[in-house]
């Protein structure tokens, strides 16, 4: 439901550090300057968004040297498996921690 992790992951595919910075710059924040997750994230949310973020397309410096060292066509499957087991990973998490709740 949030627009801010949408973009943070589009950015993480141009580097995975880049999510975070991206997170810090499109949360709201507080009257001290800390930013506020919490308006964005529920615990559950933000578990199955960790696995996601972690799991999801390497960054793009990866997918090049992918393609030069396997070719275009394992590449795009390489790429397909990861982002699909990052999904239905986060998906897992997300109900399993659905129902601890």
């Amino acid at each position: 439901d949030s627009w801010q992790a949408a973009v943070s992951l589009i950015c993480g595919f141009g580097a995975k550090e880049a999510v975070v910075s991206a997170l810090s710059v499109l949360c709201p924040t507080a009257s001290d300057g800390s930013i506020l997750l919490s308006a964005i994230f529920t615990p559950q949310s933000a578990l199955s968004f960790l696995v996601f973020f972690s799991m999801y397309i390497p960054c793009v410096a990866t997918v090049f040297t992918m393609i030069n060292e396997i070719g275009l066509k394992q590449t795009i499957f390489a790429v397909f498996i990861n982002f699909t087991a990052a999904f239905s990973l986060a998906f897992a998490v997300n109900v399993l921690a659905g129902m601890a709740v």
